[in-house]
Protein backbone atom coordinates (compact mmCIF):
# COMPACT_ATOMS: atom_id res chain seq x y z
CA UNK A 1 0.00 0.00 0.00
CA UNK A 2 1.39 3.37 -0.20
CA UNK A 3 1.44 6.46 1.93
CA UNK A 4 -1.14 6.98 4.45
CA UNK A 5 -3.51 9.25 3.72
CA UNK A 6 -4.31 10.73 7.34
CA UNK A 7 -1.25 11.00 9.34
CA UNK A 8 -1.25 11.72 13.62
CA UNK A 9 1.71 12.75 15.49
CA UNK A 10 1.91 13.68 18.66
CA UNK A 11 3.93 16.91 20.33
CA UNK A 12 3.18 16.59 23.66
CA UNK A 13 -0.19 16.21 25.22
CA UNK A 14 -1.60 17.06 21.53
CA UNK A 15 -2.39 14.99 18.52
CA UNK A 16 -1.52 16.48 15.45
CA UNK A 17 -4.07 14.78 11.99
CA UNK A 18 -2.66 15.94 8.97
CA UNK A 19 -4.78 14.92 6.52
CA UNK A 20 -1.82 14.10 3.98
CA UNK A 21 -2.59 13.90 0.20
CA UNK A 22 -1.16 16.82 -1.59
CA UNK A 23 -1.29 15.73 -4.95
CA UNK A 24 -5.09 15.94 -4.64
CA UNK A 25 -5.52 19.20 -2.39
CA UNK A 26 -5.71 16.21 0.54
CA UNK A 27 -9.55 15.82 -1.18
CA UNK A 28 -11.50 13.63 0.84
CA UNK A 29 -12.92 9.80 -0.71
CA UNK A 30 -13.71 6.84 1.14
CA UNK A 31 -10.45 5.55 2.19
CA UNK A 32 -9.05 9.13 3.27
CA UNK A 33 -12.88 9.12 5.44
CA UNK A 34 -11.70 5.83 6.94
CA UNK A 35 -8.04 6.52 7.90
CA UNK A 36 -9.71 9.99 9.49
CA UNK A 37 -11.99 7.85 11.49
CA UNK A 38 -9.02 5.90 12.39
CA UNK A 39 -6.99 8.32 13.76
CA UNK A 40 -9.48 10.21 15.37
CA UNK A 41 -10.76 6.83 17.58
CA UNK A 42 -6.95 6.58 18.30
CA UNK A 43 -6.17 10.44 19.38
CA UNK A 44 -9.23 10.19 21.50
CA UNK A 45 -8.89 6.68 23.79
CA UNK A 46 -5.37 7.99 24.20
CA UNK A 47 -5.72 9.10 27.40
CA UNK A 48 -2.40 11.53 27.52
CA UNK A 49 -3.53 12.99 24.52
CA UNK A 50 -5.58 15.89 25.20
CA UNK A 51 -6.55 18.21 22.05
CA UNK A 52 -6.89 17.14 18.40
CA UNK A 53 -5.27 19.49 15.74
CA UNK A 54 -6.34 19.10 12.17
CA UNK A 55 -4.28 20.33 9.28
CA UNK A 56 -3.73 19.61 5.61
CA UNK A 57 -0.52 18.82 3.95
CA UNK A 58 0.87 20.78 1.18
CA UNK A 59 -0.69 24.09 -0.16
CA UNK A 60 -4.23 23.23 0.90
CA UNK A 61 -6.10 22.20 3.84
CA UNK A 62 -9.48 19.95 2.50
CA UNK A 63 -10.14 21.09 -1.20
CA UNK A 64 -13.45 19.22 -0.53
CA UNK A 65 -14.20 15.33 -2.21
CA UNK A 66 -12.43 13.91 -4.75
CA UNK A 67 -14.11 14.88 -7.72
CA UNK A 68 -12.11 11.89 -9.54
CA UNK A 69 -13.01 9.37 -7.20
CA UNK A 70 -16.92 10.60 -7.78
CA UNK A 71 -16.70 10.89 -10.85
CA UNK A 72 -14.86 7.13 -11.64
CA UNK A 73 -18.25 5.61 -8.96
CA UNK A 74 -21.37 7.18 -10.72
CA UNK A 75 -24.35 6.08 -9.27
CA UNK A 76 -26.89 7.21 -6.39
CA UNK A 77 -25.40 4.30 -4.66
CA UNK A 78 -21.85 5.75 -4.58
CA UNK A 79 -23.35 8.79 -3.23
CA UNK A 80 -25.27 7.52 -0.41
CA UNK A 81 -21.98 5.13 0.79
CA UNK A 82 -20.06 8.57 0.75
CA UNK A 83 -22.65 10.76 1.79
CA UNK A 84 -23.08 8.04 5.10
CA UNK A 85 -19.58 7.78 6.00
CA UNK A 86 -18.62 11.41 5.79
CA UNK A 87 -21.37 12.23 8.26
CA UNK A 88 -20.63 9.50 10.30
CA UNK A 89 -16.28 10.85 10.32
CA UNK A 90 -17.79 14.64 10.94
CA UNK A 91 -20.34 13.78 13.16
CA UNK A 92 -17.17 11.79 15.05
CA UNK A 93 -15.21 15.03 14.93
CA UNK A 94 -17.96 17.33 16.36
CA UNK A 95 -18.71 15.12 19.45
CA UNK A 96 -15.42 13.28 20.55
CA UNK A 97 -14.95 14.48 24.17
CA UNK A 98 -11.27 16.34 23.76
CA UNK A 99 -10.95 19.93 22.04
CA UNK A 100 -10.22 20.06 18.60
CA UNK A 101 -8.89 22.71 16.62
CA UNK A 102 -8.47 22.88 12.19
CA UNK A 103 -5.48 24.73 11.69
CA UNK A 104 -6.27 25.78 8.12
CA UNK A 105 -3.17 26.37 6.07
CA UNK A 106 -4.93 27.15 2.39
CA UNK A 107 -7.96 25.78 0.53
CA UNK A 108 -10.84 24.54 2.72
CA UNK A 109 -13.42 23.77 0.08
CA UNK A 110 -16.55 21.95 0.22
CA UNK A 111 -15.76 19.30 2.90
CA UNK A 112 -13.08 20.92 4.17
CA UNK A 113 -15.17 23.87 5.18
CA UNK A 114 -17.65 21.19 6.78
CA UNK A 115 -14.78 19.53 8.40
CA UNK A 116 -13.65 23.36 9.60
CA UNK A 117 -17.00 24.00 10.85
CA UNK A 118 -16.63 20.65 13.13
CA UNK A 119 -14.04 21.79 15.24
CA UNK A 120 -14.40 23.75 18.26
CA UNK A 121 -11.50 26.19 17.65
CA UNK A 122 -10.54 27.37 14.21
CA UNK A 123 -7.09 29.28 13.29
CA UNK A 124 -6.66 30.15 9.23
CA UNK A 125 -3.80 31.53 7.88
CA UNK A 126 -4.25 34.74 5.83
CA UNK A 127 -3.98 33.32 2.73
CA UNK A 128 -6.69 30.83 3.58
CA UNK A 129 -9.84 30.11 1.12
CA UNK A 130 -13.44 28.65 2.11
CA UNK A 131 -15.98 27.72 0.48
CA UNK A 132 -18.95 25.45 -0.26
CA UNK A 133 -18.39 25.24 -4.40
CA UNK A 134 -20.90 21.84 -4.50
CA UNK A 135 -23.40 24.03 -6.61
CA UNK A 136 -21.34 24.63 -9.50
CA UNK A 137 -21.31 20.43 -9.72
CA UNK A 138 -24.78 20.38 -9.79
CA UNK A 139 -24.31 19.09 -5.92
CA UNK A 140 -25.25 20.79 -2.46
CA UNK A 141 -22.65 20.96 0.68
CA UNK A 142 -23.96 16.99 1.64
CA UNK A 143 -22.23 16.44 4.80
CA UNK A 144 -24.00 19.23 6.98
CA UNK A 145 -22.21 22.32 5.98
CA UNK A 146 -25.35 24.66 5.24
CA UNK A 147 -26.39 24.12 8.80
CA UNK A 148 -23.37 23.92 10.37
CA UNK A 149 -22.89 27.21 8.19
CA UNK A 150 -25.52 29.32 9.68
CA UNK A 151 -25.20 28.38 12.90
CA UNK A 152 -21.04 28.95 12.84
CA UNK A 153 -20.82 31.86 10.97
CA UNK A 154 -21.59 34.21 13.71
CA UNK A 155 -18.51 33.01 16.26
CA UNK A 156 -16.16 32.95 13.69
CA UNK A 157 -15.10 36.33 13.11
CA UNK A 158 -11.91 37.86 11.90
CA UNK A 159 -8.98 38.96 14.67
CA UNK A 160 -8.67 42.63 13.55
Amino acid sequence: MSEQSVLMERRDNTALITINRPETLNALNLATLDELSQQVTRAAADPEIRALVFTGAGRAFVAGGDIADLNSRQGLEHYQVFAERIHAVLRQVETVDKPTIAAVNGWALGGGTELVLCTDIRIAARSAKFGLPEINLGLFPGAGGSQRLIRQIAPCRPRS
